[in-house]
């Protein structure tokens, strides 16, 4: 049975670190990655500007307690600019992780990234890996179709060899974590 404490720990982690979250052991490239897209240039951006307000390289970092008691870091970061298909996105990574000493009882890694239109200022894809304890992997992407107000989410529980496909529609005001911050 797991402790309250524990519980309670990994809930506020995951809430503190606002779903931009962590999990680089040993991942070098970005969750987010199309055969066809490609990297825009600083002289690009210059050239036709963007809505989007935030250059690369903006990185807020927090650094999260519990109880008074450091016990974790998150950090979100606009990464790079991005053409896919005609259109330009902001590909922006969240990460969060648990400090040393907690990451001995109960290691928390995440990794969020996600590709935000640089016009439109909506969200169009999210990739999410999580690892939580020794033994919880998931996998997370979720596609936005703003057009036709559809979202289908793709989760991969890999502790447990599930996946999950989940579609529905949404409204016109919907946000996701990305969008509704910046």
């Amino acid at each position: 049975m797991r402790s309250p404490l524990r519980l309670a720990f990994a809930a506020f982690l995951l809430l503190a670190a606002a779903a931009s979250s962590l999990a680089s052991e040993g991942r070098d490239g970005f969750l987010l990655d199309e055969a066809d897209a490609r990297e825009i240039s600083a002289s690009e951006l210059v050239a036709h500007p963007a809505r989007f307000a935030f250059p690369r390289g903006e990185r807020l970092e927090y650094s999260i307690r519990y109880l008074g008691v450091p016990v974790a870091t998150a950090t979100l970061e606009v990464a790079r600019f991005i053409e896919w298909r005609g259109r330009r996105f902001a590909h922006v990574v969240g990460v969060g992780d648990t400090n040393d000493f907690f990451s001995a009882f109960y290691p928390i890694h995440d990794r969020t990234e996600a590709w935000i239109d640089l016009e439109t200022l909506r969200t169009h894809r999210t990739s999410t890996w999580t690892r939580h304890g020794r033994d919880k992997e998931t996998h997370e992407r979720i596609d936005f179709d703003w057009d036709a107000h559809f979202i289908r989410m793709v989760e991969d529980k890999k502790h447990r060899s599930r996946r999950r496909e989940v579609g529905f529609d949404f409204g016109p005001f919907v946000h996701d974590t990305f969008d509704a911050f910046y």
